[in-house]
């Protein structure tokens, strides 16, 4: 006969198995971004179609309720870029930076004209079809702060070092 388990050993091994089904999703998703980002650094990495971008200015905070805030994470997805519209919200690479900006006009050249929600002024330079990254989908308050975190190094080490310091733990205690 198998000896019965303690409660402990049953809560820390349903503990690790719910950690593992959260995580893993997320380091796949890290590593196919960190992959494709390594291939082309012409633009950010997408993973199914979707580019998440951290806000970090307040370009697009004109103090209503569904204003893109700095901090956020943003998720813009792919899209047939000679077919946005006036008020689409889209990120577009300008130089080495990704912006996200709402169309103000179409151009009869066929690139948009955009400007911050909170910016008096529209943007110097037209948006050519082929610099915009996707159409704005949705935002994550604050989850941006917490992604530049996790990129620090004490990120790190709270987020790697700290959780395989207890793996570690958890097995020599096992």
């Amino acid at each position: 006969e198998k000896p019965a388990k303690s409660v402990g050993h049953i809560v820390l091994t349903v503990l690790g198995a719910i950690l593992c089904i959260i995580f893993l999703p997320i380091l796949v998703m890290n590593t196919i971004l960190i992959i494709k980002g390594a291939m082309d650094d012409s633009k950010p990495p997408s993973v199914f179609g979707y580019t998440p971008l951290v806000v970090l200015s307040g370009s697009m905070d004109d103090g209503s309720v569904d204003a893109i805030l700095v901090g956020d994470l943003i998720l813009v997805h792919d899209c047939d870029a000679t077919k946005l519209q006036v008020n689409d919200v889209i990120a577009f690479m300008e130089g080495d930076y990704a912006v996200t900006h709402r169309i103000i006009a179409v151009n009869e050249d066929g690139t948009y004209t955009t400007q911050g929600d909170a910016n008096n002024v529209q943007d110097a330079i037209p948006v050519a079809p082929d610099h915009v990254i996707g159409k704005y989908e949705r935002r994550f308050q604050g989850v941006g702060n917490a992604v530049l975190f996790i990129q620090s190094p004490k990120g790190m080490l709270v987020c790697i070092g700290i959780p395989l310091a207890l793996f570690v733990i958890y097995d020599v205690i096992r």
